[in-house]
């Protein structure tokens, strides 16, 4: 298990795998888990998993210059070396947090593949040096190799692929279809990312692996008294949210006998829209503590941008069993789709620069009555899903 920011250190994408490979422990797997030492420790528990006596855990140190912080002249300079090398000579973007760690990744799975039987190899990414270097590592044992990738790999602007050179490019595009031919199966949590993803050619390995929602999550939050006047949100403030705070804040603005929470790394970001307004308090991220205040609630907000309104968000499948109704802020898109066209979800208010009322007030609006929709969401049922294809191989069996 190949995966970059894994707990316990912070990061959404690892902390997805993170549960999965939890499950995997839980099932009597043994799992050899390679990730990097990236950051604070995350605040998402519980990780008792991480002293399993089945996980066998291999730190890599990804180097300052991942981290782009706290620099000296000489190591600013360095890194201005590998940005022009890496233009001229087709290497990774100099954005790609893994591409500072790439020996040290290799050896690591030499030495345990030199030591162990492995059955199968997984990956996560970005960063997508990782991505490319387990793949090619791989080709010489051809074991089965599932990958898994949560941004569009050669358009994600947010790892620099906009600023690639005209060679770094081509490499890329190289090692894109490379990882296609060597991998068993790639994934991604969002079927629209998946369809834009994959060549053509490989349609047949793709794999909608969705988010999912973990009971374990919820455990300490049973019992909690819900505020009538409270709404939670807790999330990212993605690229491209800009376009929807002014509706954000004529909600709050509306509704003002209402108090909100805003729970998120990107705190500061919040600040700059709702600063001064005395019914907004918000917060840094607050890890799995957030479910105390999410079971508190009478409603939560969901906020997407243009790019990723077909995303359907871990944040997404986290509020899933709080069973509170949902206020929805952004484009048209799957997400709304689901959330508001569905009848079952009635309960639920849509907000957009195209469609902006408050005509509906979500505080007063009933319970689900069941949890019937919550069948198949869940952790085991996805973790369940990838045993079942990997022993659909007879190499993996």
């Amino acid at each position: 298990m190949v995966n970059f920011k894994s707990p316990p250190f912070i990061g959404i994408g690892g902390r997805r795998w993170g549960k999965l490979t939890h499950f995997f422990l839980n099932q009597k797997i043994k799992v050899h888990l390679v990730y990097a030492k990236w950051g604070e420790e995350s605040e998402w528990k519980p990780l008792e998993w991480l002293e399993h006596e089945l996980l066998l855990k291999y730190q890599i140190e990804p180097g300052k210059m991942a981290k782009n912080s706290h620099l000296t002249l000489m190591e600013k300079f360095i890194f201005k070396c590998h940005a022009w090398k890496a233009h001229w000579f087709g290497e990774h973007s100099i954005f790609d947090e893994g591409r500072w760690s790439l020996s040290e990744l290799r050896s690591t799975l030499d030495t345990i593949k030199g030591r162990y039987k492995i059955d199968a190899v997984f990956v996560t990414g970005p960063p997508f040096s990782w991505v490319s270097t387990v793949s090619n590592w791989n080709t010489q044992f051809q074991l089965p190799l599932w990958v898994d990738i949560r941004d569009p790999w050669l358009h994600a602007n947010n790892w620099g692929m906009q600023n690639l050179s005209i060679v770094q490019r081509r490499k890329e595009e190289e090692r894109y279809r490379n990882m296609f031919a060597n991998a068993r199966f790639v994934s991604s949590p969002t079927l629209s990312l998946l369809d834009e993803i994959v060549l053509p050619q490989f349609a047949h390995k793709k794999v909608h692996l969705k988010h999912f929602f973990d009971w374990d999550d919820w455990k300490k939050s049973d019992g909690i008294n819900i505020e009538s006047d409270l709404v939670v949100y807790s999330g990212q403030f993605y690229v491209g949210m800009d376009t929807y705070m002014d509706v954000w804040k004529a909600i709050i603005i509306e509704k003002n006998n209402v108090r909100w929470e805003i729970y998120s790394k990107d705190w500061k970001r919040f600040q700059q829209y709702f600063h001064g307004i005395a019914q907004v308090k918000i917060y840094p991220d607050q890890g799995s503590k957030v479910f105390d205040r999410i079971a508190a609630a009478s409603a939560l907000v969901i906020c997407l941008a243009d790019y990723n309104k077909d995303f359907f968000t871990t944040k997404y499948f986290d509020y899933l069993p709080a069973q509170k109704p949902i206020l929805y802020i952004g484009p048209k898109g799957k997400v709304a789709e689901t959330l508001i066209l569905d009848p079952q979800n009635a309960m639920n208010t849509w907000f957009s620069k195209d469609n902006f009322s408050i005509e509906k007030s979500v505080f007063e609006l009933p319970q689900r009555p069941n949890l019937d929709f919550l069948n198949g969401e869940e952790k085991a049922e996805r973790g369940a899903y990838i045993i079942e294809l990997l022993h659909r191989n007879d190499e993996f069996k």
